[in-house]
C-alpha cells in the first residue's frame, strides 16, 4: 500500500509542477491562456498565428521532400558498362564474327 501511495503523491507532485510550469509560461507567452476554472489551455493571438506559420512551413515542407524523392534525375539510372564490354560488343556489331544462323537472323531483322 505505501508504494501505491507514493506513487499517487509523486505524480500528484509532477502534475502540480507541470501545472505551475505552464501557468508561468502563460504569463510569457503571448497567445497561450488557461482558461480558468478548467484544465484547459488556449492557444490565441500571436502564438496562434506563429502555430499556423509552423504547421504550413512543415506541410510544405514535407511536400517538398515528397517531390524530391519522386523525381527522376539523370543520377538515379546508373548503367554499369565496363570500357571492354562496350569494345566488345561494338566489334561483334560488323558481324565478321557472327555464325552463319546469327547472319541469317540478322538478316531477317533488317527486311522485317
Amino acid at each position: 500500500m505505501d508504494d501505491r501511495n507514493e506513487l499517487k503523491n509523486e505524480t500528484a507532485r509532477r502534475w502540480i509542477r507541470i501545472t505551475c510550469t505552464a501557468v508561468n509560461l502563460a504569463g510569457l507567452v503571448d497567445g497561450f491562456t488557461w482558461v480558468e476554472g478548467t484544465r484547459e489551455w488556449k492557444v490565441d493571438g500571436a502564438l496562434e498565428t506563429k502555430v499556423r506559420k509552423w504547421r504550413d512551413e512543415d506541410c510544405h515542407e514535407r511536400e517538398e521532400i515528397r517531390r524530391r524523392d519522386r523525381r527522376w534525375t539523370d543520377d538515379t539510372i546508373d548503367i554499369d558498362v565496363d570500357d571492354a564490354e562496350a569494345d566488345e560488343s561494338s566489334d561483334g556489331e560488323d558481324g565478321e564474327e557472327d555464325s552463319e544462323e546469327v547472319k541469317a537472323l540478322k538478316v531477317d531483322d533488317i527486311f522485317l
